[in-house]
């Protein structure tokens, strides 16, 4: 059996009567063998690199880290309720946390590919219960205004990145957005609460698993997380899941007068595939992507598209919109991609 993602691609591509590239579904199970690329969704970008003009991924822990980003690619992290969610191989049902953040996404080159592969996935499958009938498009809205951050959280953010946002800002000033620079919700709360929380839920339902069937590698990275952790108790763990709504609500606020909020996603450049299997890796990496996995703690809808290149890698950025609006952070992704230079010719 498929998730209800794979089964949505797979009968639009059988559907499909146009003259155009194959469409290639990859679900989560998929094996790419000699790819080097970020640890666990290595098996997506070779596919999207050379196998095919067009790719809808199947990703399933929640995370819009990496796989776009170091292959020049585009996507988006739906928010919970827009993509059914069921995974008919597990034999226990996921944690709370675990089923709030998890979502499903397509990686393509295009932005375009990556609102047909989603409205595509965003229909609906009984099996999840907390998919939603909501409308992929929403209203016009008035208010064009984007937040535009560059806080680093005292990470050294390259200064490429700093430039990318900068020419990103313009791009989407000249497509007839109100772009400003001002201050947002403060990621680092989200960032915390999922090491301090989530991991306790990790711990608590995948531990066993990886230390059962894990290779040594992934043991050892499972046991980083730990070490970064001021992991909580269960009390606190009750604690941080009703936290977790203040911090949602202080978004979702703040996204009432900014539909969209423009962020770094990796604040470094791209990094070599194994750099994430020393502890000194793993903190560095999550350090930089400070932006990518506090918004997926929050569930909120955030999209990537490539800036350029940082020191001659791949390297992206991200834009945040309110919950059932991926068509508002298409729109902004596709604005900046269609004044940009494409990335992926020239990368593959």
């Amino acid at each position: 059996a498929n998730s209800p993602a794979a089964e949505l691609l797979i009968e639009a591509a059988l559907m499909q009567t146009r003259s155009r590239p194959p469409i290639l579904v990859i679900d989560s199970q998929t094996r790419l063998k000699n790819f080097r690329g970020p640890s666990g969704k290595g098996k997506l970008v070779e596919a999207t690199a050379s196998c095919c003009a067009k790719l809808e991924a199947i990703k399933g822990c929640g995370v819009v880290f990496g796989t776009d980003d170091t292959c020049g690619c585009a996507t988006i992290k739906s928010g919970l309720g827009r993509i059914p969610a069921f995974n008919p191989s597990a034999a226990v049902e996921r944690g709370l946390l675990s089923q709030l953040m998890s979502v499903q996404g397509a990686i393509c080159r295009e932005v375009k590919d990556v609102r047909l592969a989603t409205q595509i996935m965003a229909g609906s499958d009984p099996r999840d219960p907390w998919w939603a009938p909501v409308p992929f498009h929403g209203p016009e809205l008035d208010n064009r205004r984007v937040a535009l951050t560059k806080a680093a959280h005292g990470y050294p953010i390259h200064p490429d990145i700093l430039t990318g946002l900068d020419n990103a800002a313009a791009m989407l000033t000249e497509a007839g957005y109100e772009v400003i620079e001002t201050d947002v919700p403060s990621v680092v709360p989200a960032a915390k609460a999922w090491f301090d929380v989530a991991v306790r839920e990790i711990k608590e339902a995948l531990d066993p698993i990886a230390q059962r069937l894990g290779s040594e590698k992934i043991r050892r990275i499972f046991s980083y997380y730990y070490d970064l952790s001021d992991m909580v108790d269960h009390e606190g763990y009750m604690l941080g899941v009703a936290e977790r709504t203040r911090l949602v609500r202080e978004w979702t606020v703040f996204l009432n007068d900014f539909p969209l909020v423009l962020t770094p996603f990796l604040m470094r450049p791209t990094y070599d595939y194994d750099y994430d299997e020393t502890f000194e890796g793993t903190k560095d990496l999550f350090d930089a992507a400070i932006y990518s996995y506090a918004i997926n703690y929050l569930g909120l809808p955030a999209g990537s598209v490539p800036l350029g290149r940082v020191e001659g890698r791949p390297a992206g950025l991200q834009i945040v919109g309110q919950r059932f609006r991926e068509d508002l952070v298409l729109d902004a992704l596709e604005a900046i991609e269609d004044r940009s230079d494409f990335l992926p010719p020239r990368c593959w």
